[in-house]
């Protein structure tokens, strides 16, 4: 009874910062809105209580700005079919021929899956899923379909190191995903790192929770709105670079090379600027061995 409890207590904390993160996010958008339509006449002490006013619900003049941030990541509306078909061409299973009876049933097998993973992936961009429950490996499709997919590390993939040949034995790469980044979606992004830069991947998943929900996560992780609770890809993320780093030297390890997409920024701004605060030697082997690499980057200050 008591998880329960505090897990409601969380999640309405949670809940309550993230709208008054995006509400303050809003509030500078109108604000600088103001400024420009007034060619920054108007002095600062008169502009804030401006836009301010402009995001309450007396005017409504700040849904524009909530439109353009949502369309900022999921496209326009004539956007949405090549949205649609980039998520298919990354869930096709990729088979190169099928031209004999058996490739013919293999394909048939290949379109259920796929078609059954691109659904999904395009219900979870826009339906938000049941909170109370996580999905894993072992859950039915539909489980898979309604809960929340779990929050957590990822070796590489068996493609990438099944061959046993890495050439780079002396670095770990590791992938922490964006907004609306499923796992299937996160698995072939990596495997597109892992073609452009010949290193296995590591994954620390991201789970979506829809497109606007993620948005409103950025924002409170972005305005420090979510500093004193601790969410789980920061705590994942955390946990990961704390053992990673700590077991570099006897795995032979030299570099950990991070790489973070679109919300992973903030994610991998927060974790960096507490891990920089613990005790002990984590932040001596960041500034040694780790190197970050932002591209969609949403964090404006890297500690």
């Amino acid at each position: 009874m008591s998880g329960i409890v505090s897990y409601v207590v969380k999640t309405s904390v949670a809940l309550f910062t993230a709208l008054l993160s995006m509400w303050v996010i809003l509030a500078g958008m109108s604000t600088q809105a103001v400024l420009d339509m007034t060619s920054n006449m108007l002095p600062g002490i008169v502009a804030w209580p401006l836009g301010f006013f402009m995001t309450t619900p007396i005017c409504f003049l700040c849904i524009p700005a909530l439109i353009s941030a949502v369309a900022g990541v999921a496209g326009l509306p004539f956007s949405l079919p090549l949205l649609i078909y980039s998520t298919f061409l990354s869930l096709w299973p990729r088979h190169e021929f099928y031209a004999t009876p058996v490739d013919l049933m293999r394909f048939c097998q290949d379109a259920i899956l796929f078609a059954m993973a691109a659904f999904g992936t395009l219900w979870k961009y826009f339906i938000p899923p049941f909170f109370f429950a996580a999905s894993n490996e072992s859950s039915p499709w539909l489980a898979w379909l309604l809960l929340r997919e779990p929050c957590k590390y990822y070796p590489p993939l068996e493609s990438q190191t099944k061959k046993g040949d890495n050439p780079f034995p002396e670095e770990t790469w590791i992938y922490i995903n964006g907004v609306a980044t499923t796992k299937d979606i996160a698995d072939a992004n990596r495997i597109i790192l892992y073609r452009m830069f010949g290193r296995p991947i590591h994954l620390v998943h991201n789970p979506s929770d829809t497109i606007l929900l993620d948005l409103i996560e950025c924002m409170a992780g972005k305005t420090g709105l979510m500093e004193f609770v601790e969410i789980e890809p920061r705590e994942v993320l955390k946990a990961q670079l704390r053992k990673i780093l700590a077991e570099a030297k006897q795995n032979g390890v030299k570099k950990v090379v991070l790489l973070a997409h679109s919300q992973g920024t903030i994610i991998t701004s927060n974790t960096i600027s507490e891990l920089g605060e613990e005790s002990g030697d984590i932040r001596a082997l960041m500034k040694d061995m780790l190197e970050v690499y932002n591209f969609a980057n949403c964090e404006m200050v890297l500690l």
